[in-house]
């Protein structure tokens, strides 16, 4: 999977176009990531690194953001972060990209956004955390496409808070 989808990259850095997207594996943001890597001069390798050094990032981004919103302490979401990263050095020096971690990250920050959101009585804060929580859900899909499967499950496992909260005994 990995390889298919450097290769894919390669390809439609050298031949851009909606055939490219097409013959990829997956959805296209990942190819896209990586082929705007490939694009501005550095080798393909390097360019893919940086790309997999980026979605551990995103993955860990993901993290602060949701445990932020669940212990609304950013000290404890600090720490959860700290003791969550020596398990990426190992995939930082591996050679593949694994599409999920950016995933993972768009999920937790999600649904972070989400229950912070929720938290909050109607105004515009509320609203804007809504708001990140649906992009940065639309932004896992189009990243892979096993995320859909995922959100669904997140989306009906929501719907009880969702109904909660329309009427009105949602409770902080």
């Amino acid at each position: 999977d990995d390889v298919a989808r450097w290769q894919a990259a390669w390809r439609w850095v050298h031949i851009p176009g909606w055939s490219g997207l097409s013959g990829s594996p997956g959805l296209p943001g990942s190819l896209v990531l990586h082929s705007v890597a490939m694009s501005v001069g550095l080798p393909p390798l390097i360019a893919s690194k940086l790309v997999s050094s980026t979605y551990a990032a995103m993955s860990l981004a993901g993290l602060f953001v949701f445990a932020w919103a669940v212990f609304r302490h950013r000290g404890f979401a600090v720490v959860c972060v700290a003791f969550w990263t020596p398990f990426w050095i190992d995939i930082l020096s591996s050679g593949g990209t694994m599409t999920e971690m950016p995933v993972t990250g768009a999920f937790l920050a999600g649904a972070g956004a989400l229950i912070a959101g929720l938290r909050l009585a109607p105004q515009p804060k509320r609203t804007a955390r809504l708001v990140i929580a649906a992009l940065t859900f639309a932004a896992a899909t189009y990243i892979h496409l096993s995320a859909w499967i995922a959100l669904t499950g997140i989306l009906l496992f929501s719907l009880p808070v969702f109904l909660r909260e329309l009427h009105g005994s949602w409770v902080t």
